[in-house]
């Protein structure tokens, strides 16, 4: 298990609309962050990628870290609900998932 699988998973998965898509549809279901982590780390998983909830956490508390300030300003307040935020995609939808799964 690596944090390095999990920043592809993230970086994949905000790229390849077909993981997106999958990943969203489940998601949408999904109202506990905690059940919502969860969910990811089995999903990516059941696509070949290995690593901890620890180290899914470790990732997105880097990728937090290295955010723009324009970034870390578009998600300020965390007002969004969990359907709009899954409406984003691609780094957006990354930035917002990992800012509302960090809050």
């Amino acid at each position: 298990m690596s944090k390095e699988s999990a920043k592809k998973f993230m970086e994949d998965f905000s790229s390849k609309p077909k993981l997106i898509k999958e990943v969203k549809r489940h998601l949408e279901k999904i109202h506990d962050k905690d059940d919502s982590l969860k969910y990811l780390c089995d999903f990516a998983h059941s696509k070949g990628y290995n690593f901890s909830m620890e180290e899914l956490n470790l990732f997105m508390e880097d990728f937090k870290n290295s955010l723009s300030d324009e970034e870390l300003d578009n998600v300020a307040g965390g007002a969004e609900d969990w359907k709009s935020i899954l409406k984003g995609t691609g780094r957006d939808l990354l930035v917002k998932l990992v800012s509302s799964w960090l809050s």
